[in-house]
């Protein structure tokens, strides 16, 4: 029961579909694959990921959860996930292990969902963050609804917040409003408005790399 629960996070949208939706009237410029159907950024119809034999090399923050949390199991939970949850964990670990997180105890506890859903989405809610739990190398901010969050980097910034209950949630964004690309995070904010979508994979591949070379394991194939 208990393999049962931690498993079902990344097991429970396997047989998405990945027919594309059409959308009503013009098409936008950037088309990204499903379920999340559009990248602001570019072109990103189909997501890719790094083979588990070489995740350990390539990304070692999300290896190393997934051993922790799934032991024996850790590789058949990544190769029968749907790929999109698997693309937003290993975008989210690599983050933030790139700004001082150290999973070397830690375990995962469940997505973090954004509550943004339309056809844009294949109508479903998609996460765009992970919680974990045990992690070191940074502080934990304090639980509370109303609590601001921690966020570390300007571009592809990494932001931490613990909710009412405790947990500890980390999402990226393309940008920090703390920093100089407010205007830049702005325009990612309204455009998640706009589509009714939360930032796509593919886009914080972009940025991260951009911002410090990091690559997480993802990749877009086409």
């Amino acid at each position: 029961m208990k393999l049962l629960t931690l498993l079902f996070p990344f097991l429970a949208l396997v047989a998405l579909s990945r027919a594309q939706v059409a959308l009503p009237g013009s098409i936008p410029t950037f088309d990204g694959g499903s379920p999340n159907q559009i990248a602001q950024l570019g072109n990103c119809k189909e997501l890719e990921l790094v083979p588990f034999a070489a995740l350990r090399q390539t990304n070692n923050a999300a290896f190393t959860l997934l051993k922790n949390t799934y032991g024996e199991d850790a590789e058949w939970v990544y190769d029968n996930a749907s790929i999109y949850y698997i693309a937003v964990f290993l975008n989210t670990a690599a983050a933030a292990a790139s700004v001082g997180a150290n999973f070397s105890r830690a375990v995962i506890l469940k997505p973090y969902y954004s509550d943004k859903r339309s056809v844009n989405t294949t109508f479903q809610r998609l996460p765009f963050g992970y919680y974990f739990k045990g992690f070191s190398g940074i502080p934990t901010p304090p639980a509370g609804r109303n609590m601001r969050s921690d966020r570390y980097r300007d571009q592809g910034s990494v932001e931490v917040q613990t909710d009412e209950n405790g947990d500890t949630h980390f999402d990226v964004d393309l940008y920090s409003p703390k920093s100089d690309y407010y205007v830049e995070h702005w325009e990612e904010v309204l455009f998640n408005e706009a589509y009714n979508r939360p930032t796509h994979p593919g886009d914080v591949i972009i940025q991260v790399y951009e911002d410090r070379k990091l690559r997480t394991g993802v990749r877009c194939k086409n």
